[in-house]
């Protein structure tokens, strides 16, 4: 079922100044809570969320032979993905189903060659304003972090030093008009495998799952949707909850969303925090290398929060 419920909405505004300490146990109390909330007065330009927006919209209506040049291979899961136009790589045969709705991905830190061999070529300032985009995002995605740590009682770097030369990638999703018969694709239930997403959106069509309810997420101006991650579950031994979440069109207009994924490097290791296994606490979660738990996603789908839980120690 899913119902009018809203997810809740932090103003950023005096994250800097004397509202501080207030707005980080907030920050913590909703990603406890619900794990899902949103962000306005964030800093972000927000000229550049619409020309990122804008430059995605021109990339999927594009001619069919122009988004070729950037499909997805079969040894990679970067480049561009449609529910009918092309084939899921059997390196990803687990993951971009044929029901995933249209989407491109593209891993933009670090920009080395194992990244950027699928950037799209056109159109031209795909590239330029997605950078720009990540950049700007990554410094929200630390604040946010840093956030975080502090509503918990934690050093503000609790989190972020685990994130040393982070992975950073963007994942734009095209959801044409749902219609009856119209297959437009969707993205099932799912978790994020990473410490936090930023996503923009042009319409309603997100879906959080709070308790046993679908809840939409109601699109609001120039602001972020924040999504707790797997990861930030695990370093903080479950105080923090990743949630589960689901993509769907819109029954009146397209949708485009583009979501900015922040992730370690492959050599990290994510454990449960030292500084929370007190007072008779003990880790809730293995310990386990990014490039593993990036490759269980690979190997093993990524459906409901299955992989953070092949994780948890037993009780």
């Amino acid at each position: 079922m899913t119902v009018k419920l809203e997810i809740p909405v932090i103003d950023l505004a005096l994250s800097d100044g004397a509202e501080r300490e207030r707005l980080c146990k907030e920050v913590a109390k909703v990603a406890e809570e619900w794990g899902f909330f949103q962000v306005i007065n964030h800093g972000v330009d927000e000229s550049l969320m619409t020309r990122t927006l804008d430059v995605y919209e021109d990339f999927f209506h594009s001619p069919v032979e122009e988004k070729t040049k950037a499909v997805i291979s079969e040894d990679s899961i970067e480049g561009w993905k449609h529910p009918t136009l092309t084939q899921a790589s059997e390196y990803l045969q687990h993951v971009a189903s044929q029901f995933s709705a249209e989407y491109v991905a593209n891993s933009w830190i670090p920009a080395t060659p194992k990244y950027t061999k699928k950037w799209p070529p056109t159109p031209a300032a795909l590239r330029p304003t997605s950078i720009e985009f990540v950049n700007a995002a990554t410094r929200l995605h630390e604040k946010l972090c840093r956030m975080m740590a502090e509503g918990l009682g934690l050093e503000s770097d609790a989190f972020v030093k685990h994130f040393v030369d982070p992975r950073v990638s963007l994942r734009a999703n095209f959801y044409p008009v749902k219609t009856e018969s119209n297959f437009v694709g969707g993205l099932a239930p799912h978790s994020d495998l990473c410490n936090t997403t930023l996503l923009i959106d042009t319409v309603d069509g997100l879906e959080v799952k709070k308790d046993d309810t679908w809840v939409r997420v109601k699109v609001l101006p120039n602001a972020f949707v924040v999504n707790v991650g797997d990861l930030v579950e695990i370093l903080s031994n479950g105080r923090l909850k990743s949630c589960l979440h689901r993509g769907c069109p819109n029954e009146n207009k397209e949708r485009l969303s583009v979501s900015c994924f922040y992730m370690p490097n492959d050599d990290a290791v994510l454990a449960p925090l030292d500084e929370l296994l007190v007072d008779g606490q003990t880790a809730k979660y293995k310990a386990v290398r990014f490039a593993d738990y990036f490759e269980s996603l690979i190997s093993k789908g990524n459906l409901l929060k299955d992989r953070i839980e092949q994780l948890r120690v037993e009780e």
